[in-house]
């Protein structure tokens, strides 16, 4: 076997090879470009879908009323049918600050953030709508940032995600893990292949939006706002933009279990089966058949006793590609990036792909204390 697992090793190696080699091109492309940005500050609309998020509430207040920004922004809170009472909070939090908003409710038997996403669209009255989640936090240039880029022939503009730093090493593993997705999804949209997004922090042209709602297959999943609003903007894949901007970052927290964590990636891998984008699968079959790779053969290897050496040399090359991407977005984030943190993420993350692959096709995934498809 040991023979067939270079041979397959190599051919596997090749093909990530040249797709991560796309993505980290597209970051330097960031890095060193010189936008032509946009000098005015149009009115803004910030559409929050919320369901559950009592606890949210304070600080999502507190970094909105910190934002410099010199446009209208209005803010949208979208009720998603929420039973813990935080709606109540949120409006004595509103009514003490000077922030212009209005909370609204999704009627009975609509449900879903896309749903949400979609009222607070059809209210707005801006051109740009800026979505975001109710767990976020943001510097005070946030929207001033973000604004710079809301370009006339721009239809979607990604904004950079991080997850709250911790010192839990669980918690670190995840926050690295997520760097290394937000890279992937700035590097692919840099170079024209944009697969997805962080809805978190997400611009998007109105018109665009409603737009392409009737064509949307995919709203009876309940995640999957920002991918496949991603995908049907790649028509004209030079009208999506990513901000490579550290002053437009959004922080989230990060789930504060395993267990948590798990379910949240089972709900996104889930909508793998649904892609239509050739984009997407392609880069999906390539990222899992690699770490499918790295797992069969340290698991066989283990077996008999030793590591093989097709697997150092696959898991070697795959750190030594993925390291400098990565590296990039720590350094957007301005975090040191721990060298023996990427190398312990490197060992689980072939395990986490692989495991949350599988079962997230084997039934239905929750969300939010509901069963859906995705």
């Amino acid at each position: 076997m040991n023979t067939a697992a270079w041979c397959i090793g190599v051919i596997l190696l090749i093909f990530y090879f040249r797709l991560i080699l796309s993505y980290r091109k597209g970051i330097d492309s960031l890095v060193a470009r010189s936008p032509s940005l946009s000098s005015e500050h149009p009115d803004l609309t910030v559409v929050v879908p919320f369901r559950n998020e009592k606890d949210s509430w304070r600080a999502f207040v507190s970094s909105a009323e910190e934002q410099d920004y010199p446009g209208s922004v209005e803010y949208l809170f979208i009720n998603d049918h929420s039973e813990d009472g935080g709606e109540v909070v949120l409006r004595e939090l509103l009514e003490r600050s000077q922030l212009k908003y209005q909370i609204l409710d999704l009627p009975v038997g609509i449900h879903g953030k896309k749903f949400g996403l979609h009222l607070g669209f059809k209210k707005a009255s801006t051109p740009w709508v800026i979505c975001t989640d109710a767990d976020t936090t943001t510097g005070p240039y946030w929207l001033f940032t973000m604004s710079k880029y809301l370009r006339v022939d721009k239809s979607v503009v990604a904004g950079p995600v991080q997850l709250s730093p911790s010192l839990r090493p669980h918690q670190r593993y995840m926050a690295l893990e997520f760097t290394s997705l937000m890279a992937s999804v700035a590097g692919s949209i840099a170079s024209g292949r944009a697969l997805m997004a962080g809805g978190g922090n997400l611009a998007v042209r109105r018109a665009f939006f409603l737009s392409s709602w009737s064509s949307r297959a995919d709203l009876n999943f309940a995640s999957g706002d920002d991918l496949f609003l991603i995908h049907q903007a790649k028509s004209k894949p030079e009208s999506i933009d990513f901000v490579w901007d550290g002053r437009a970052m959004v922080s989230t927290p990060p789930p504060k279990t395993y267990s948590e964590w798990w379910t949240q990636r089972r709900r996104w891998a889930s909508k793998s089966a649904y892609y239509k984008d050739k984009d997407a699968q392609s880069v999906s079959w390539i990222v899992f058949l690699y770490n499918l790779f790295l797992v069969v053969v340290l698991i066989w290897g283990l077996r008999e006793g030793h590591v093989p050496g097709a697997w150092w040399w696959a898991f070697i090359a795959k750190f030594l590609i993925d390291y400098p991407m990565l590296k990039s977005y720590a350094d957007l984030q301005g975090q040191k990036l721990s060298l023996g943190d990427a190398l312990a993420t490197a060992v689980l993350y072939p395990f986490a792909i692989v495991g949350t692959a599988i079962h997230s096709q084997l039934g239905d995934v929750e969300w939010k204390g509901r069963k859906t498809k995705a």
